[in-house]
């Protein structure tokens, strides 16, 4: 099990579960305090493998540090961090944002499609406010599908459940089709 508390430098909430090309398993998880952080897991028990500190994979290298929600996916033998941006649960004032890097191993180096590592505040935008949706954000992707929630205008700011379809470009970029 993985904790945290005030004492510790991250934040243990957002979790989300990859399995690396070795079919061992990885947990991200994170948010705010010292961005996003990766422990690896053991199977069957699903528990943290060592007590070793979390590795980084994501950092604003700013307060309030704004990235959360991380949602890793192997494709084509790379691996794509998905993390969301910025301030959430404001409703219409929601600044929510999708961002993606990608990396070699699981464990990154995370970087975006400009070489910024994501530890240095890197990040290509993947999604953000459009029209009516504001805020889009805590993502997770299954196969084609980018599954996320934002805020709808045209329903009075109420909270609702995206699925967006997802394809790869010419560089092996996620492009989402929002």
């Amino acid at each position: 099990m993985i904790a945290s508390t005030t004492a510790d430098d991250f934040n243990a909430i957002d979790a989300g579960i990859v399995v690396d090309e070795a079919g061992e398993p990885w947990m991200s998880f994170g948010s705010f305090w010292s961005g996003i952080r990766m422990i690896p897991l053991e199977w069957p028990n699903g528990g943290a493998a060592d007590a070793s500190e979390p590795l980084r994979l994501a950092d604003r290298q700013s307060p309030p540090n704004a990235i959360e929600a991380p949602y890793i996916v192997e494709h084509d033998g790379d691996y794509f961090l998905f993390v969301s941006r910025d301030a959430c649960c404001q409703g219409l004032d929601s600044t929510y944002n999708i961002a993606v890097g990608r990396a070699d191993a699981v464990t990154g180096p995370y970087v975006d499609r400009n070489g910024v590592a994501l530890l240095e505040g890197g990040g290509t935008s993947l999604l953000s406010a459009a029209g009516d949706r504001i805020g889009p954000g805590g993502q997770s992707v299954q196969g084609d599908t980018l599954a996320l929630h934002y805020y709808d205008r045209r329903m009075n700011g109420s909270f609702q459940l995206g699925l967006v379809e997802l394809d790869w470009d010419a560089e092996g970029w996620p492009v989402a089709h929002w």
